[in-house]
């Protein structure tokens, strides 16, 4: 039986977390051992309280908000599974989830994510979806909504996620492929398109493409991390 040990960041996520967190529990092959982490950056409502008593390890530090990347590797930092998955708390994880997961590092890749898609169905924000799956698909560079994961082995040899106030898993990816192969996992991973409607979605997928941009030409996104969480700060 391998052992998977899921990270999941929150900040202010009473709205989401709870339903998360059981469709891990639901959703799982029962063939693997599992281990929910729950690292909370400082929440002013009551998320951590809504599964304290469901997930098997919790940390509560507020000198994490504003910087995702502390949270993931401090999560990491107390795990006890031979693979690790970083979920969002707003995001649903496939059917069996733990056996694609192990099944996809056994076929030789070192790590990847799972198929992205909106729990908004809409025309924009499925024209928006394709958008993303090309990028993915001819970069292998996720996105932190997409359930990005790996050995522990692996993320110990590359030092885990660099410091880097926005764009940490691409980084991340980026880090990982020096490993040897990512790789998309054709189960959807469903995530919210709130930060689109509270924030409107051409500001948001403008804002996006601007970082993407930056970051595939190897120019510095880090600037844009302070503009990113203080339209965020609420929400990991």
């Amino acid at each position: 039986m391998k052992s998977l040990s899921i990270i999941i960041p929150t900040l202010n996520e009473a709205t989401n977390i709870l339903q998360t967190v059981q469709l891990v529990k639901s959703n799982s092959s029962d063939s693997h051992s599992i281990e929910m982490i729950l690292v909370d950056a400082g929440s002013n409502d009551n998320t951590v309280d809504l599964v304290r008593d469901i997930v098997d390890q919790v940390i509560e530090d507020g000198s994490l908000a504003g910087a995702k990347y502390k949270s993931l590797n401090s999560g990491a930092a107390i795990a006890t599974g031979e693979y690790l998955l970083w979920l969002d708390a707003d995001s649903v994880v496939p059917y069996q989830f733990d056996d694609l997961i192990v099944r996809h590092i056994e076929k030789g890749y070192v790590g990847g994510a799972f198929e992205f898609d909106f729990d908004n169905k809409t025309i924009k924000y499925q024209v928006l979806k394709w958008i993303n799956r090309f990028r993915y698909w001819s970069t292998s560079k996720y996105f932190g909504d997409q359930g990005l994961f790996c050995s522990r082995k692996v993320f110990e040899e590359i030092g885990g996620y660099p410091e880097e106030p926005i764009m940490e898993a691409a980084y991340f990816c980026r880090l990982l492929q020096k490993q040897g192969r990512i790789g998309t996992i054709k189960a959807r991973m469903v995530t919210s398109a709130r930060r689109f409607e509270e924030n409107g979605f051409w500001k948001v997928f403008c804002f996006d493409t601007v970082l993407w941009l930056r970051f595939l030409f190897r120019l510095p996104t880090s600037r844009f991390g302070k503009q990113y969480w203080e339209k965020n700060q609420n929400r990991t």
